[in-house]
Order: structure tokens, then sequence, then C-alpha cells
């Protein structure tokens, strides 16, 4: 049986724990680094690397740092680990469920544009699944692994351990994944087994993810219908580069996106917010806008670079210009992020004074300024810009 690795770093969150919050019956834990187990009390902390077993004819919650839900089944086991991740703002909650079955109900995310965000991924010996505010059971065959997957709220990412391959799984189906399969096409959840579910997780906790899904598909529903397709709002960017130039690069950036954005798409509607201290969700609502951007800026800068050949011989002075953006796309009607991600532009050129600040910095911060869209910093602007556009299409239908 292959194990999910788990990486694991110190947690510097006062939150770096799981409480196991409510406990029918008999639970032990092995703790870290630990062969013993230990019968474990209600309101027990399970930190990193903790592996907690649920007794026969028992049942325990455990209340996750961001207080999502864990429900754990009578003989199963699930193991836990908590960590900041590598990108800024970010604590990540992974739990293993090593056999046995576990019901998790995630917690809403919110974008990261607004707070410190909780990034949660659960993993079985076959599959990894990823997840964003949504309900759902993840049961592990003892022997073989085999994990099947079922949604009642939401739509989750699974995807083979082993392999690149993965499906999405939309409320009411279910899908299982072997170690060396891929996921199987999804199939409904059954009546009955909705009905075995309710008897070892609370039926109210059920039915309100099933009612939260109903009136989640109505919304998307009207939304799709009405007048929000294809509306988008572009929030001023942030600038958290060095630079500290004449130019006014936040604005610059939030107008040029924003002018790409109706390009790529004559028939699409996009507003430019006027304050960065708009809230995105309200700014999007008073719009009737599916979609709100919001860009920060994170390297925008020239730099002169050597570079000398491994035998000395040969030794190059070059300016080199480099864009680095960071775009959150939101959906404001689910109020979840659709997708995060830094675009990155950089050209060289040389090391000449065309090519260096005292130069491009007397143009215009404009595409439409042909000095400066020919010049090092307006290629690599262009490039983190066309970039950010083409990845926005594949999701907000500016295609």
């Amino acid at each position: 049986m292959v194990i999910a690795a788990i990486a694991v770093s110190d947690a510097t969150s006062k939150e770096s724990f799981a409480v196991i919050d409510s406990l029918v019956g008999t639970a032990q834990v092995q703790k870290a680094g630990q062969q013993t187990w230990r019968e474990a009390a209600r309101n027990a902390k399970l930190e990193s690397n903790d592996i907690v077993r649920v007794l026969d004819k028992s049942f325990a919650r455990l209340r996750l740092p961001d207080g999502s839900l864990t429900f754990v089944r009578t003989n199963s086991q699930v193991m836990v680990n908590f960590y900041d991740s590598q990108e800024p703002n970010i604590f990540s909650t992974h739990i293993t469920v090593l056999l046995g079955a576990a019901f998790f109900v995630i917690k809403e995310v919110i974008p990261k544009a607004f707070t410190k965000t909780f990034d949660t991924k659960i993993f079985t010996p076959t599959s990894v699944i990823a997840i964003r505010g949504t309900s759902f059971c993840t049961q592990v065959e003892p022997k073989s692994g085999a994990t099947t997957v079922s949604v009642i709220n939401g739509t989750v990412q699974v995807r083979n351990i082993l392999k690149e391959t993965y499906s999405f799984i939309s409320p009411g189906f279910k899908t299982m994944v072997e170690i060396k399969e891929d996921p199987t096409a999804s199939s409904a959840v059954l009546d009955q087994e909705v009905v075995d579910l309710k008897s070892w997780v609370p039926p109210p906790v059920i039915q309100k993810e099933v009612e939260a899904q109903i009136l989640k598909a109505k919304r998307d529903h009207n939304v799709l219908s009405g007048d929000f397709k294809d509306k988008i709002i572009v929030m001023p960017f942030v600038n958290r580069s060095k630079y500290n130039g004449k130019w006014d690069i936040c604005l610059g950036f939030t107008e040029q996106i924003a002018e790409l954005l109706r390009q790529s798409n004559k028939e699409a509607i996009v507003y430019s917010a006027d304050s960065a201290r708009t809230d995105p969700l309200r700014a999007a609502e008073s719009e009737k806008a599916r979609f709100v951007l919001v860009g920060s800026i994170e390297d925008f800068d020239i730099m002169q670079h050597a570079e000398i050949s491994v035998a000395a011989d040969d030794y190059k002075e070059f300016y080199v210009a480099k864009v680095y953006i960071r775009i959150t796309l939101i959906d404001a009607v689910k109020k979840k992020q659709a997708f995060e991600t830094v675009f990155k532009g950089e050209s060289r050129g040389k090391n000449v004074k065309e090519n260096s600040w005292q130069k491009i910095g007397t143009f215009s911060f404009s595409q439409k300024d042909p000095h400066f869209s020919k010049s090092i910093l307006g290629s690599s602007t262009q490039q983190a810009l066309d970039q950010a556009v083409e990845k926005i299409a594949q999701w907000s239908h500016f295609d």
C-alpha cells in the first residue's frame, strides 16, 4: 500500500492544531513520533503528524483551525498536518484518511485579497482531493487503499496520487480511485448511501449541506441566465514592488489590463473600481458583475547584470527588465477564489543607455507610447499582462 507523503514544516500559527470537539465511544491518539496509542478525551488537541483512530461503535468530530469539521466514522484512522505554506499569508491543513471513512464540511474559502486564507487538502493512499468550501465523504478500503469520494455540496478535484490525471466531481456524484487507475467516471450517489451516511454524521448536518447546494444551484442558474455573465470588476492594483518613481504604476496596470480584457471580447463589460478601499464583493454586487479581479505588482524593475563564461574568456554586461504581477480572480457570486497566480515578464537588452531607467523612465507608462512598448520594460509588462488575460479568459468566459 502506498501512503500519501505529507510535507510538514514548523507552523507559526497559534491555531496549528485540531480539536476533538465531539466524541461518542472510544478514540485513541498516536502522537507524532511515538508507537503507543493513548485513549483520547473530548477537547484533546491533535498536532502535526498525530493520528487518531476511532474504535468500534464509536464516532468522533474534529474541528480544524479554520472552523471546518471532520466527522470520523467507526473503525477509521486519520492523520493531521498543519503548516504555514511557502506562499505568503497561507496556512495549510492536510488530512490523510488512512483507512475507514470521514465526512468533511470545509468552510468557505475567503480570497487572500481580504485576509489570511486556509488551504485544505485531503489525502488517501490512492488520491489527493483539492477542495474549496464544500462537503463530501471519503471512504478508504483497508487493504487496497481504493478511495471513494462522494460529494454532497460544492465541487471537488480528485486526482490519482501517482498520476497527473484528475476529475472534477459535482454534488450528488461520486468517483473511485485505485492506486494504478485514473478516477472512474462520476456516477450518482444513491439514496441508500445518503441514508448510511446519516447513520454516523448527524442528519441535520447532511440536510444543511443539501439545502446549501440546492440554493447554490438556483443562484448559479439565475446568474448564468441573467445579467452577470461577461462582467468583471478590475480593482485598483497595489504596488508591492520596490518601484517608487514618477509613474503611477497602480493606475497604469489597472487601466491596461482592463483595456486588454475589453479587447479580448468586444461584448464583455469591464469596470474599473474607483478606490482600492472598496470591498471587492460589494463592488461586484453593485455592478452585477460575476467576477472581481484583484491585482498587485510584485516586481517592477530594470537591473544591470553580468555573465562570465566558465572558461572566463567571455564577459557580458546587459540590462534585465522584470515585471511580476499577482492576479486574484474572485467569483463574486459563489464568493470563492477562482485562481491566484503570479504572471512574469522578463526581457533583456544590451548594456546601453536606451535600456536603462535613465532613458526608459522618461517615457509614458503606457503601451500606447511606442517608445515604452518597444523598450525592454514595455516588453516585460506586455508579457505579464498577456499571460494574465489568457488565464482570466479560461475562467470568466472572456474568450
